[in-house]
């Protein structure tokens, strides 16, 4: 390479490093839409995380993680009340986090479906035995 060639590239260099400086790094704050990959399936799984907009991106704030029902969704909570949840945290400081349980249904994958049995004590005793091992006599 040429000598002006060379002095180029290391103004454009320092010239960047020096605008890279000045301007720290911006912390996302409201209401993001985001996705991890859920690695037993490689699949792409949306979350959702509202982080109050007056954050300075320095003090730490509380968590509140949002783990939703079958038939609902990462967004379910956030969305209710016309954005009740998303208003209070802004307003109480806090972070919401509110991931997808791998399908609407949740359960990560879990083929089990048990129905409710609620109130119905030998019901829930049959399809719990039907599911998990009984310890042996030897372990008791």
């Amino acid at each position: 390479m040429n000598r002006p060639c060379v002095t180029c590239i290391c103004a454009l260099i320092a010239l960047n490093l020096a605008v890279s400086a000045q301007a720290p790094p911006t912390r996302a704050t409201g209401d993001q839409r985001r996705q991890y990959v859920f690695s037993p399936t490689g699949q792409q799984i949306p979350y959702r995380v509202y982080v109050p907009k007056t954050w300075d991106g320095k003090a730490s704030l509380p968590i509140i993680l949002m783990l939703h029902g079958a038939g609902a969704n990462e967004g379910t909570y956030l969305d209710q009340a016309d954005g009740l949840l998303m208003k209070l945290a802004e307003q109480h400081g806090y972070i919401v986090v509110s991931p997808l349980g791998f399908t609407p249904l949740g359960a990560y994958g879990n083929p089990l479906r048990l129905p409710a049995v609620f109130g119905q004590t030998a019901a829930a005793a049959s399809q719990r035995a039907a599911v998990t091992r009984r310890a042996s006599a030897s372990s008791i």
